[in-house]
């Protein structure tokens, strides 16, 4: 497949800014005939007086052309990126921003990444926005993928976000996509360097927070928020690209039976994990493994814990490196997905001292339990949502697989 070029690329972005010009192109070339990474690029600066925005609303966009002309590594081989700036701002100052966007935009190639939708980075800022120093990378329409009109093969477009460090701390948490959702519903432009910070922890119509036991500041009520728009928006891709998955999809539990399952168990779920089976008890594929109905997880629980009881793991332990207890299984673990080999993730609510309530545990047949990188079952659902949108996962003959 030919990869496009400049050329290409200036006039597939003027159609796409129905027919607008730029106002200022910024050429930058390089020499690095020893690696693979573009060596020219230009930054291409629209604004918003040519789209007939009213001077208040002034805005610039700054997009690279350049980054397709070489295949990138991951999902997404031939991206650009595109920087929007609020505000009237001297031109002297754009430049230097268009100069950062494009030393920013060869590093996936020098460093053999990639870059792809739904995705932070951190300790990288703009100028005008320094005193930011993460930056989320979305789809141009978050939900959806656009495209460069007129290019084949086809060169997506992403969105830079600069964003605070706390709020990248909160965003590895609640998911990128429910991030966007509370940007929106707060009216806070991204855009804007001079926007305050988005205390994306809490709560519309004041409703109060509390320390949760893994020490994030969630309330109850936050966390059965972000579990349906979580569970809404992967119903929401299921439905526009595997429907059998929508279908499988099964109704929730109810409070009889979550009830039930903690007085068989012993001990009380993670309200996470608890607010999700209220949504959907199970039997559906989610990432790589089979996320379980209640039924199935009792199953799974009462045979691990009856080995445990006889006496089968006394002579084995797992490296739990302070975060899991150095065991090879224990009553306080919740099997909630397994895949075909008979592996496990589970919700772990005994934790070693170094680890937090309710955090995802592996359990491999071979190796024990294992550290996972989640550290709730909420951190785990959203990550799988995110990866849909990221386009992390192909469909075929019905199923998801990831690329």
């Amino acid at each position: 497949m030919l990869m496009a070029d400049l050329s290409d690329l200036h006039l597939a972005y003027r159609h796409w800014m129905m027919g607008s010009e730029p106002v200022k192109v910024l050429e930058l070339r390089h020499k690095e005939a020893h690696e693979r990474v573009p060596t020219q690029m230009d930054i291409l600066l629209f604004q918003s007086g040519q789209m007939g925005v009213s001077e208040h609303q002034r805005f610039t966009y700054l997009a690279t052309a350049g980054m397709s002309t070489y295949a990138m590594d991951g999902p997404h081989k031939y991206v650009e990126l595109i920087l929007r700036i609020d505000g009237s701002w001297p031109m002297e100052d754009l430049e230097k921003l268009g100069k950062r966007l494009g030393e920013l935009a060869v590093l996936p190639f020098r460093e053999e990444s990639c870059l792809v939708p739904n995705s932070l980075i951190r300790d990288e800022s703009f100028p005008l926005f320094d005193h930011m120093n993460a930056l989320l990378v979305t789809n141009w329409g978050i939900y959806s993928s656009e495209y460069l009109p007129g290019l084949d093969p086809t060169v997506l477009l992403l969105s830079l976000k600069p964003i605070y460090e706390t709020e990248a701390d909160a965003i590895e948490k609640i998911g990128v996509i429910e991030a966007c959702r509370r940007f929106s519903e707060e009216n806070i432009s991204w855009y804007d360097p001079n926007r305050p910070v988005v205390h994306l922890y809490s709560l519309p119509n004041g409703r109060e927070l509390v320390q949760e036991d893994n020490g994030q500041m969630l309330s109850a009520l936050e966390i059965e928020e972000s579990v349906r728009n979580a569970w809404k928006d992967i119903e929401k891709w299921y439905g526009e690209n595997t429907p059998n998955l929508l279908q499988s999809l099964q109704p929730g539990a109810s409070e009889q039976q979550l009830n039930d399952f903690e007085t068989r168990v012993g001990f009380s779920l993670s309200k996470d994990y608890w607010a999700s089976l209220k949504i959907h008890n199970g039997n559906v594929y989610v990432h790589d493994y089979c996320y379980l109905s209640l039924e199935g997880v009792l199953v799974n629980w009462e045979i691990m814990t009856n080995l445990v009881k006889r006496g089968d793991f006394d002579d084995r332990s797992s490296l739990g490196q302070g975060v899991i207890q150095n065991v090879w299984w224990h009553s306080k673990l919740i099997p909630f997905a397994e895949d075909s080999a008979g592996n496990q993730l589970c919700i772990d609510m005994s934790p070693g001292p170094d680890g937090v309530l309710g955090q995802i545990v592996y359990y491999e047949t071979e190796e024990g339990l294992l550290v996972s990188p989640y550290t709730s079952f909420l951190e785990w659902l959203t990550n799988y949502r995110d990866e849909l949108y990221q386009g992390m996962y192909k469909v075929e003959d019905g199923f998801l697989y990831k690329k």
